[in-house]
């Protein structure tokens, strides 16, 4: 077996891991991937993995992460998990909802 094999088989047994540990739902917004494909979500500061997620959140993650987008309560409690600030500074002026004021105050 060649590096590459292995580490597309290390991580395919990582991804199916995690789905296993998830219930094969999503981590966000906690839909069944069962249409859906999951997708790897990282911490784009770090590298490391998180959990598995559907194309929408990890596209939502991303902008948010990025300071383009304001986070849901979904993706707010999410982020929470793995101890991120998920106010960007472009949304410091905007009212903050009632869950986002108990994880971040």
């Amino acid at each position: 077996m060649n590096y590459t094999s292995w580490k597309t088989n290390t991580r395919q047994a990582f991804e199916q891991g995690l789905l296993n540990k998830q219930g094969h739902i999503c981590a966000v917004c906690k839909d069944s991937f069962r249409y859906k494909r999951p997708v790897l979500d990282h911490c784009h500061q770090t590298g490391k993995a998180r959990a598995m997620v559907c194309r929408k959140c990890n596209l939502w993650l991303g902008m948010v992460e990025g300071g383009k987008w304001e986070p849901t309560v979904e993706v707010s409690v999410y982020l929470a998990k793995f101890h991120l600030n998920v106010i960007p500074e472009v949304c410091v002026d905007k009212p903050l909802r009632p869950l986002q004021l108990l994880l971040f105050s």
